[in-house]
Formats: C-alpha cells, sequence, structure tokens
C-alpha cells in the first residue's frame, strides 16, 4: 500500500558526497543518494561535467548544483522523480524517460539493463491500489498467484512454478525485501506495502545475480528510508463493506524521527487489517467464516557518517485467517467442512545493513535472520475409513512448518557511470526447516472460531 506522509516530509533533505566529474557520472551518484528517479535524455548528456556537491541539503538542491553550468536543467514530474533536460539555448532534443533502478544489484538506468523489469514506483502501487503482492497480478504482465488464501499464495511468474502448494522444493520466484531475501520453500508471506518507494520485478532467470531459487523471476521491493533531517508523521485509515458478509478495516501508520539531525534516525510503520468473511459453513452451521486478520511493522534505525550509512531493522507480520477460502462447487458462498480450517502465517526478521562509498567502488553488506511460521489445519474426517476408523468421527490434521535462515551478503560494485562495470560478492545462508504433520483422534485441540 502507498502511503502519504505529512506536508513536513516535502521538503527532505539527504547528505551528498559526488566529487568533480563527468556530468553523467554525478547523476548516477546523486539518484543512488537522494534515493529518486532520473530521467536523461535520449541523446545522454554528451561531455558535459559537473563541479559535484557536498553536505547535507534537499535533492532538488544539490542536484541544482550539479547543473549548474552543465547546458542542462531537471524538471519535476512526481515525488521523487526528475527529468533532464537540455537548457533552452543548448539544444531542442526531446528527452526520453529512463529510470534508474537498482535491482540488478547497483543503480542502473532502465534502459541499459539487459534484461526485461517492471518498474513500479509509490505512485504506481497507489494507483494499482496494491495492499501486497497479489494486488498486481493484474497490472503485471506474466504475473500471477495461487490463488489459495492470504499468507497462502505463491507467486508465478511466466508461469514457472514448484507445484501449487507448498512444499519442501525450493520456491523460483525470489522475493527481496531491501534487499533481504523473504521466502525459500515456503509460500509469500503477504507483506503489506506500507512506505514503499518502489517495486521492481526482473523477468526471467537470474542466477547469474541472485543464485539458487530465481529461476522464474525476482520480485524485489524497497521501502523508504530514514530521513535523517526531517521528522515526519502519517497515517491512512479505510473500511470495505462485503455484500453478506463483514464489514472490512485497514490502519496503518508511519513515523519518522531524527534524532541527531543528519546522523541518527528512526523510522517506524505500523498496521493492522481486518478482512470481512462471507463463506457460511452449512455443516457446523458458522456464518462468514474465512475471515482474517493481518497485522505487523517495521522498525528502522539509521547511523550515518561521511560517504556511509549503517541501519539496524526488524521485519514482524502474523496473518491469522480463520478458515479456508475454497466454496463448494456451485454455491459460491457456502462450505461443508465438519470443522475450520484456519491458517496462520508469522513473519519475524531482524537485521544489519552497511553502506558506503568507496573511492573504487560502492559497498553493501546485510546480515540477517529470518523466521517463517507456517500452521495449517484440513479437515481429514472420513479419510481414513478404509482402516476401519470410523468415517463420521470429526478428524483434523494439523500442519506445522517453520523455517529458520541465517543470511549474510556482501557486494562491491564499480562506482556509477563506470566505463566497464563490475560486480563481485558473498552470499551466505544456513537454514533450517521443520515439519510437523499429525492426524488427531477426535476433534481434540481444534481451533477455537
Amino acid at each position: 500500500m502507498p502511503f502519504a506522509v505529512s506536508a513536513a516530509h516535502a521538503e527532505t533533505r539527504a547528505t551528498f558526497d559526488i566529487a568533480p566529474q563527468a556530468l553523467d557520472a554525478a547523476l548516477y551518484e546523486f539518484a543512488a543518494q537522494a534515493n529518486v528517479s532520473l530521467a536523461l535524455p535520449d541523446a545522454g548528456v554528451g561531455g558535459a561535467r559537473s563541479a559535484g556537491v557536498r553536505g547535507a541539503m534537499a535533492p532538488e538542491e544539490a542536484l541544482r548544483r550539479l547543473l549548474e553550468g552543465s547546458g542542462y536543467v531537471f524538471r519535476s514530474v512526481g515525488p521523487g522523480a526528475y527529468r533532464i533536460l537540455a537548457a533552452p539555448h543548448a539544444s531542442n532534443d526531446t528527452p526520453v524517460e529512463n529510470i534508474v533502478v537498482t535491482a540488478a544489484r547497483r543503480p542502473t538506468p532502465l534502459n541499459e539493463l539487459p534484461r526485461a523489469v517492471t518498474h513500479l514506483n509509490s505512485q504506481d502501487l497507489q494507483d494499482a491500489g496494491a495492499l501486497d503482492l497479489n494486488n498486481l497480478v493484474l497490472d503485471v504482465s506474466g504475473m500471477s498467484r495461487t490463488n489459495t488464501g492470504l499468507g497462502r499464495d505463491k507467486i508465478l511468474l511466466r508461469g514457472i512454478s514448484d507445484g501449487a502448494l507448498t512444499g519442501q522444493s525450493q520456491s523460483t520466484v525470489g522475493l527481496y525485501f531491501n534487499g533481504l531475501r523473504l521466502t525459500y520453500a515456503a509460500p509469500d508471506p503477504d507483506l503489506e506495502l506500507v512506505d514503499i518507494q518502489d517495486v521492481d520485478i526482473l523477468r526471467g532467470p537470474q542466477g547469474a545475480l541472485y543464485g539458487a531459487g530465481s529461476s522464474g523471476r525476482i520480485v524485489q521491493i524497497d521501502t523508504n528510508p530514514v530521513d535523517l533531517n526531517n521528522p515526519s508523521f502519517g497515517a491512512e485509515v479505510d473500511g470495505t463493506r462485503v455484500e453478506g458478509g463483514h464489514m472490512g478495516s485497514n490502519v496503518a501508520a508511519v513515523a519518522n524521527l531524527p534524532v541527531v539531525s543528519g546522523h541518527l534516525g528512526v523510522r517506524a510503520v505500523g498496521y493492522n487489517q481486518e478482512f470481512g468473511g462471507w463463506l457460511d459453513n452449512d455443516v457446523t452451521g458458522a456464518a462468514d467464516t474465512n475471515s482474517a486478520r493481518r497485522r505487523g511493522g517495521r522498525l528502522t534505525t539509521t547511523l550515518a557518517g561521511d560517504g556511509w550509512d549503517a541501519s539496524v531493522f526488524g521485519i514482524y507480520q502474523t496473518i491469522d485467517a480463520q478458515d479456508a477460502q475454497y466454496a463448494r462447487l456451485g454455491d459460491d458462498d457456502a462450505r461443508s467442512t465438519n470443522l475450520l480450517e484456519p491458517h496462520d502465517n508469522d513473519f519475524l526478521s531482524v537485521g544489519f545493513a552497511l553502506h558506503a562509498s568507496l573511492p573504487f567502488g560502492e559497498l553493501s553488506s546485510t546480515t540477517a535472520s529470518v523466521r517463517h511460521q507456517i500452521g495449517s489445519r484440513y479437515d481429514a474426517t472420513g479419510s481414513f475409513a478404509a482402516l476401519g476408523v470410523d468415517p463420521l468421527q470429526v478428524r483434523p490434521f494439523d500442519e506445522k512448518q517453520t523455517l529458520d535462515i541465517v543470511i549474510h551478503e556482501t557486494r562491491l560494485t564499480s562506482l556509477p557511470g563506470a566505463r566497464q562495470p563490475w560486480l563481485v560478492g558473498v552470499f551466505y545462508a544456513d537454514g533450517d526447516n521443520r515439519r510437523d504433520n499429525v492426524l488427531r483422534d477426535g476433534a481434540i485441540g481444534v481451533w477455537d472460531s
């Protein structure tokens, strides 16, 4: 879900350290340090030079200084997006949009990537009404989902999948959140898209850059960074009504607090979403059984110095679905199970990230731990009648999966605008995947409705 913060956030400031150099290289560094998108002229900026810029200031002021005397000017085309134009006396060339993205493991102009990429900024997400990745299915070509319910879905890209249900095999689509791998042998945790900067979707196998588990595609989600200079707060409340069912609601808030201006700040996000159910069970008599709740939050603390920043972060979300969403064939608002089939999807990650601009390259390093717990109940009544078991005895089958993963990745990339781009890195993951299946005798332990 895109997020609008208060007016105090409009004049954001950032710390810039861009040396005198070719204008195109300076603009690439600016895009990375300001976390903005730039559109360059189709013919580039030729041999223009920039005097560089250093210090803490608003991105537009930094961009103005970079362009001074270069023969180029800029125009704001949206939140965090600018178009570079030739000054009126310099050229009449028509500029063509050229978005800078980071999904290629370094800031790269979109038209220079040797692969197909769908780039969605915060405005695109707002226009699509995207509360999570599932909402993008109708807006992104080749993207689909298994449609098994909130917290149970697997994202499919170009039809490549390891199966409709979650098993022991590694997912074929890599889901990344601020560079952190979210899933392995598990469904999409369905993190709510609150305070999101952009989403990049890379088509085709990405094993060269992302390793195993990326034979389908890569979906990379980047959040808005901590603003170290300006405090801001925003909140959003909305409601929905399902015909023949319960009311739904969504409450979300984001707060940004600089502790030491320009050096230390905290950004917090929290949300609670209620999904109204509409399915009735004609066996148990329960009504609106498929209601669900998603709640969670993020907390990031960033410390910045001259040419570097370090962040400690935490992500938590829990999904509680009261019942499955499957309906009886021919009757789209009724179920006929002997008990509720609830589902839980709990996600927790804590970690540390470091970014530094070195004289010869850009360093990015992330270390994090991930715990992903998925629990489901199924109605197994009558399934074992051939073994002499009473076919009328209500019999639940419980499935619980727990993934504990430690992840580390360090990358060193060439500076933006380098004649010969390069990248070196190291990746390490150590995981434990436990699955417990229990067939219960009778209705013992049936989850409360």
